[in-house]
Order: C-alpha cells, then structure tokens, then sequence
C-alpha cells in the first residue's frame, strides 16, 4: 500500500491514551479518521484535524456496519473502564470481524498487552498476576480465537507493550516477535505506539501475527 495516499481510517477506543495518539498520528499524516465513542458530547478534539464522530458500542453490529462504511482499515484501542473481570475484547472482536467482512475491510490492527515474562522484575510479575490478570486474560481468549480463524478476509496485526505511558513521539521504539525475551527498556509511549500502527498499516510487514513494542 503507498504510505503517502489518503487513507479512510475507522480508530476504536479514540477517547483512550492510545487511541487519542493514533488518531493524532493519522490526521497528521492526512488521513480522513472516524471514531466510535459511547458518549460523542465527551469526545476529545484534535488541532491535526477534524474527526468524525460516531455514538454507540464496539458490541454493536448494526452500529459498525455504519462506522466500517468506505473505511480502508480498523486500528482498535479499545480497553474496559476498569481491571476487574470482562469479556469485551473477546466478544467485540467477534462482532468487528463479522461486520468487517460484511464490508468488505481486510486490515485490522490492535493493541493488547505483554505477556510475563522470565526477564521481569518481582513489581512487574506481581501488577501482571494480580492487577491487570483478568485483563490480559480476555486479551489472551481474543488472540487465541483470531488464530484460530485462518481467515484470508482478514489480515491483522496486534501489538503487545508493556507499560503505556501518554508520552510523547521518541522513535526509538523496538519492534519484535511477542514471545521474544525483551531485552531493552520495558516501556512503551502512546506515541510511538501510534506511529508504528500507522507505518505497519502501510508497510505491511507483520501480517498476521503478534509483535511487541518498547523502547
């Protein structure tokens, strides 16, 4: 895909820290960007440029099928209100691929999180067991259902970092496989995290498959 054409590009999750920035990054670069927000009276507003907002859930098929329309691809940020026990990235992601294909949209890429990992410290592995756990398993019941679906329709690519800090753009970000042993800092920035979305987007080149992200 040229990285320099105008794309039509649908944000899930654009009231969040990530998905703020991958809004900010792709009106930067030209892009025409739509959102869904549950409440569109709360919906942030970019000085890159003006984004057409949508109300309604990420659940709802009817409400998607008006969102996907003439988009080019879906980059989702989506995340529950809390850390306590869901199911929303394991249901939604059912119903955004059910109405992609309806619509004829083959991209898709999303953001979860890192898995523990040997290499973390006592902190990491105790916010991971007991913080963020129930989180990271519906994330890991979503990734585990897109595998299974072999589906040509669609092509995805999920990023996994660790720690999202709402900083700014650095560019020193490493990009590898998702079960690689992390050997640099294990932090991610919003930012950084936007700009590889948006390159992956045009460049291509983890089709399908789950990479992880940090500086």
């Amino acid at each position: 895909m040229d990285s320099k054409k105008s794309l039509n590009l649908l944000v899930l999750g654009g009231t969040g820290k990530t998905g703020k920035a991958i809004i900010k990054f792709a009106l930067k670069a030209g892009h025409k960007v739509r959102s869904l927000t549950r409440n569109v009276d709360k919906a942030p507003k970019f000085q890159e440029g003006n984004v057409e907002w949508y109300q309604g859930s990420v659940l709802d098929k009817k409400v998607l099928l008006k969102v996907l329309d003439g988009v080019d691809g879906v980059l989702s940020a989506i995340g529950p209100d809390g850390m306590g026990a869901t199911t929303l990235y394991s249901d939604s992601i059912k119903v955004i691929y059910e109405a992609m294909k309806e619509k004829n949209v083959k991209r898709f890429l999303g953001v979860t999180a890192t898995r523990e990992s040997t290499s973390f410290g006592f902190l990491d592995r105790q916010f991971l067991k007991f913080i963020i756990s129930k989180v990271l398993a519906d994330q890991a019941a979503m990734e585990e259902w897109m595998e299974k679906q072999n589906d040509k329709d669609i092509e995805f690519t999920m990023i996994r970092p660790f720690r999202i800090f709402e900083k700014p753009f650095t560019g020193k970000y490493r990009v590898g496989p998702a079960d690689a042993e992390p050997k640099y800092k294990k932090e991610s920035h919003t930012e950084d995290i936007a700009d590889f979305m948006l390159k992956e987007f045009s460049e291509n080149k983890y089709v399908n498959q789950f990479v992880s992200l940090s500086l």
